[in-house]
């Protein structure tokens, strides 16, 4: 696919700014780097439509199918009042 010379040009101004971001986020402390990276993944993931769990994303999950599979579910009495709250909040 060509680019169009407008969009070219934005994207080689975008990809310098990136670079010049890149080299201060270097010298950013660990905890900031570790923030940005998860930051930029999931822009990333948003874009692709890809989703990838993280450890605890994927425990929880997999805590919640054997908690369905147990059958600790609450029945649709017992979920009936909460989703009448829920619906009182979101009109």
């Amino acid at each position: 696919m060509m680019l169009a010379a407008s969009e070219a040009a934005q994207r080689v101004d975008m990809n310098e700014v990136l670079e010049i971001l890149i080299d201060r986020v270097a010298a950013l402390p660990k905890d900031g780097q570790e923030e940005i990276v998860r930051s930029v993944v999931e822009i990333e993931q948003r874009h692709t439509g890809v989703y990838a769990l993280d450890d605890d994303e994927r425990a929880d999950i997999l805590e919640a199918l054997a908690e369905i599979e147990r059958g600790d579910v609450a029945s649709d009495d017992e979920a009936a009042p909460l989703f009448e709250r829920l619906r009182g909040e979101v009109r």
